[in-house]
């Protein structure tokens, strides 16, 4: 694992030189992150990795064990959920799955109980994390939720 190389530019991600954005929310990955990311020391390289990358600069990022694990002294930490179901057709919306509604939802449903009682990094929300459930808001009124919590001078 030590000759992994990510690195994000212009939002796109690239693993060892390759641009894998797409990839990483298909599928194929979807479907076997859950216990990869299980494995400590594949959670001890990935967190290592966030926090490099994010060292120098402001971030926004994603992920299960963001405020919880990664950055756990993160001045702003938000916990967006929604329902599976509005989680299912999002997904299927985006294009980024093969998979039908329902099933979506099922994985969606199976996924979230595995990473919520694994033992390393498991899902959960930090103690001092806003929550948002944004199942009926759009991505312009979840946004807005955000920044409305941020004091900052960079905020809309």
């Amino acid at each position: 694992m030590d000759d992994i190389d990510i690195k994000i530019v212009d939002g796109e991600v690239f693993l060892n030189g390759e641009n894998v954005s797409n990839e990483i929310r298909g599928d194929l990955v979807t479907k076997n992150v859950s216990w990869v990311s299980a494995n400590q020391k594949v959670r001890e390289k990935l967190v290592s990795l966030q926090r490099d990358i994010a060292k120098d600069t402001s971030f926004v990022l994603d992920g299960r064990d963001i405020g919880t694990v990664v950055f756990p002294d993160a001045k702003y930490k938000f916990f967006l959920t929604a329902s599976p179901k509005v989680r299912a057709i999002r997904r299927f919306e985006q294009n980024e799955s093969s998979l039908s509604v329902d099933e979506l939802e099922e994985s969606i449903i199976a996924r979230d109980k595995y990473d919520s009682s694994r033992k390393t990094s498991p899902l959960k929300k930090a103690q001092d994390a806003i929550l948002i459930d944004n199942s009926n808001m759009t991505i312009d009124e979840t946004l807005e939720a955000i920044i409305s919590k941020v004091d900052s001078p960079y905020a809309i």
